[in-house]
């Protein structure tokens, strides 16, 4: 069985392992195809205690979400057709990083639609506000296209009225063909140096022609031959989510 990873900083990688020990997170729920046929399949999550991860299931495709030692925290449909799943790991000093995929399912695969975000972090024991990056998706249908925004809240603590944060919301447009949501197309002619999380192998990849993007504030990520990847500095891109599963053998 050929399965996913995606980490909280978004690496994704192929293994193939047995599922061993885990732990359900929720009832099975049942998403509708974006697909040409109709109909809907079903999600199913285990939490794999011995190794912090968390495994999204489908039919013909599971992705696994790394640095989800606390599991899988919350999971909701938008619109029927979009699954959003929150996840979480630790942090230091007793602090706790949530983090955030949206999938949807087209033709019996699972697609990473957008790039993995970070979410908010709170002290693990007394689930005190330590600092707070929201994200809120909300998602419509107008004229036949999908859209979907993502309601960011920065640099809230416990002792900071609401009022006083930092908002940032980003709009975008979904690419039926891709099974992606993006903000605009970019052009873009350079090799880049490429780092994957985590991990040892970085590498060089040149870039050239137009690639669907988006950009949160100063930091912009692109889409490029079905990985998602941030601009981290000039010249250089992390590795934050490929958009679809191998099939499973």
């Amino acid at each position: 069985m050929n399965i996913k990873i995606a980490t909280a900083l978004s690496t994704l990688l192929f293994c193939s392992f047995t599922y061993g020990k885990t732990k359900s997170h929720d009832t099975n729920i049942r998403i509708k195809s974006m697909g040409s046929g109709s109909g809907y399949d079903t999600i199913q999550f285990r939490h794999r205690i011995q190794d912090g991860t968390s495994l999204v299931i489908c039919s013909k495709d599971t992705f696994c979400l790394t640095n989800s030692q606390y599991g899988i925290i919350d999971t909701r449909l938008l619109q029927e057709k979009f699954l959003y799943v929150s996840f979480g790991l630790p942090g230091g000093n007793g602090a706790q990083n949530n983090s955030q995929a949206i999938f949807c399912v087209s033709d019996h695969h699972l697609h990473l639609v957008c790039p993995i975000f970070n979410s908010s972090v709170f002290h693990s024991e007394t689930n005190e506000l330590i600092e707070r990056h929201i994200i809120q998706p909300s998602v419509w249908e107008q004229g036949n296209q999908f859209h979907l925004k993502l309601h960011f809240v920065d640099k809230c603590t416990p002792d900071t009225d609401n009022s006083l944060c930092e908002r940032k919301d980003m709009e975008l447009i979904f690419d039926r063909k891709q099974n992606i949501f993006f903000q605009r197309k970019v052009y873009l002619d350079n090799t880049y140096h490429v780092s994957i999380a985590g991990a040892d192998g970085d590498y060089t990849k040149a870039f050239k022609g137009y690639f669907p993007s988006m950009a949160n504030g100063k930091t912009a990520y692109y889409f490029a031959a079905g990985n998602w990847y941030e601009l981290y500095k000039e010249k250089h891109l992390l590795l934050r989510g490929k958009a679809s599963a191998e099939k499973q053998n």
